[in-house]
């Protein structure tokens, strides 16, 4: 990835937060930050991304058809994020956090319970939410079990920091694996 392409991206990641934050402001719809969870939230977003990152890595580790399934994306995603420094997977990773869950949970998750059961406001921001990160059925399915994950979360605890925390948190630490430590996913990859 070059310089440019980087910055597009992040720019694009901080943008969606951006859009998510000025129509919230122009509908008077709040942005709950610290919801049930309290000043816990952070910790909260840290235990919830380390499970999450456990949990893959253990499927893709140990389970064969998860393997076969997405080896040519963790290699292509590999070589497209390996310029980049800790430093640039910390800011994209932050702003990836910050802005999708801006718009998906706080946003249009809360915009759709306003007018449907919330699990249907779930499930339909979540199949938009793996909709845009779509790289193949396998990649979007488990995208969306995520989704449906940090949708979950935010409406039982109210918890923007949460599930911002916990989003921002396991990409960065995808990315870092992904790119310093792929063996630990596949060990057939090369250092």
């Amino acid at each position: 990835m070059n310089r440019k392409t980087f910055w597009l991206l992040t720019l694009f990641e901080g943008g969606l937060g951006v859009v998510a934050f000025i129509i919230l402001c122009l509908t008077h719809r709040p942005i709950p930050l610290l919801g049930s969870t309290g000043p816990s939230a952070w910790a909260w977003g840290i235990i919830g991304a380390l499970l999450t990152y456990v949990a893959l890595a253990s499927g893709l580790r140990f389970w064969p058809y998860l393997q076969r399934k997405l080896t040519g994306h963790i290699q292509q995603l590999r070589q497209l994020f390996m310029p980049l420094t800790v430093l640039q997977f910390a800011l994209m990773a932050t702003l990836a956090g910050l802005g999708e869950e801006l718009l998906f949970r706080v946003l249009l998750q809360s915009w759709l319970d306003s007018w449907m059961p919330i699990s249907l406001a779930i499930i339909f921001s979540s199949l938009i939410f793996a909709a845009m990160h779509w790289l193949s059925l396998t990649y979007f399915i488990l995208t969306l079990i995520m989704s449906i994950a940090f949708g979950l979360v935010y409406h039982a605890t109210q918890s923007y920091v949460l599930v911002a925390t916990w989003h921002g948190l396991y990409d960065f630490i995808a990315l870092v694996v992904l790119t310093r430590q792929a063996h630990w996913l596949l060990p057939t990859t090369s250092r």
